[in-house]
């Protein structure tokens, strides 16, 4: 198997366990075992963990969530389910 170094310049190169186990001709889930062994997250939590960190950082800076939806080009809805999440806005009682 690989080394935690290599598995880090593997998820660069690659990104996902299923790419780096097709170049490595093993299975996905014995790349996925090694990043838990090494403790590696993976590349889509690390993503989506910035991804939502702008949003916030972008609410705070007085943008609205449409034209945050449109800057980072994601869904309202979905916009509105991050900032909800880390409230940053409250739902409306309908």
């Amino acid at each position: 198997m690989v080394t935690a170094p290599e598995l880090v310049a593997l998820q660069e190169k690659f990104g996902t366990d299923a790419a780096i186990a097709r170049h490595l001709g093993i299975t996905r889930q014995s790349v996925f075992s090694a990043r838990k062994q090494f403790g590696i997250g993976s590349v889509s939590k690390r993503i989506k963990s910035d991804r939502n960190n702008a949003i916030i950082q972008l609410h705070r800076s007085h943008f609205n969530p449409r034209r945050i939806s449109e800057h980072l080009h994601m869904s309202l809805a979905h916009t509105y389910r991050i900032l909800h999440k880390y409230g940053c806005i409250i739902k409306k009682d309908v």
